[in-house]
């Protein structure tokens, strides 16, 4: 999944994997370390990018050609999005109707009920905008990485104008991104 879509698909899985360690998993143990992947989701994750490595001699296909044009770019942007939210809601992943729950792929469970006190999972979201906060250095010797928020402003606002942040119910926000 390349182009504007890809931003959006990103930025879901950054916000579950936010709540995932604000909130922590329905499946894990008090002994992991976070250079420990959970196997079911390792699996998940595998089965859902279209299986695992193969062995060594085995017979591949070729990879498809990349899109000539950011027109093209964005038309498979748009079909890959369309499968995979046809696959959210063909294996009904997401926020479980009482609230209590998230799912996703291979078991992937989150209890809400474990969340701090206050928490919210439409924090910095209203009807006009998505608050996205971000870190870097604006001044030293690393103000240079100071620009790279920058540009992705000018992305967001590009995509914005053109409807890429719109939800299921018609509303397109603009990202705002604090730095």
């Amino acid at each position: 999944m390349k182009g504007p879509r890809l931003k959006v698909a990103i930025a879901v899985l950054a916000g579950l994997a936010l709540v995932a360690g604000a909130c922590g998993s329905g499946g894990g143990s008090d002994n992991s370390t976070q250079a420990t992947v959970d196997p079911g989701i390792k699996s998940g994750v595998a089965a859902a990018l279209g299986g695992s490595t193969t062995a060594a001699g085995s017979a591949t296909t070729a990879p498809a050609k990349d899109p000539a044009s950011w027109d093209e770019w964005e038309k498979l942007a748009t079909t890959e999005r369309a499968a995979v939210v046809q696959k959210i809601k063909d294996n009904k992943w997401g926020k479980s109707a009482d609230g209590k729950t998230v799912t996703g792929p291979a078991g992937f469970t989150i209890d809400l009920s474990k969340c701090p006190a206050g928490w919210s999972d439409t924090e910095g979201l209203s009807d006009t905008e998505i608050k996205i906060g971000h870190t870097t250095a604006q001044s030293g010797t690393l103000a240079d990485y100071g620009n790279i928020p920058k540009a992705m402003n000018l992305v967001y606002d590009y995509y914005a104008a053109k409807g890429a942040f719109t939800d299921s119910n018609g509303k397109n926000r603009k990202i705002n991104l604090l730095i």
